[in-house]
């Protein structure tokens, strides 16, 4: 794990990889909420815009800042 971050609520927790995946976590149950964000590099930061909508994860082989708005999680 390379970086995290709680939404301003605390109901949900981003997190980034070296791998280049951003996932979203509900904080309360623990499970994956949404897809995932994949990125060509290793997550440097992430975290939420101020009004806790979409979510800004940076990182990459060229440092890039990414808006992102994940699809609900399958079957949900």
């Amino acid at each position: 794990m390379y970086a995290l971050r709680f939404s301003p609520d605390g109901r949900h927790l981003l997190t980034g990889t070296s791998g280049g995946r951003v996932t979203r976590w509900d904080a309360g149950t623990g499970e994956r909420s949404g897809e995932d964000l994949l990125v060509d590099s290793v997550v440097k930061a992430v975290g939420f815009t101020p009004a806790g909508g979409l979510l800004v994860a940076t990182g990459g082989t060229v440092p890039r800042v990414y808006e992102w708005n994940p699809a609900p999680a399958k079957g949900r």
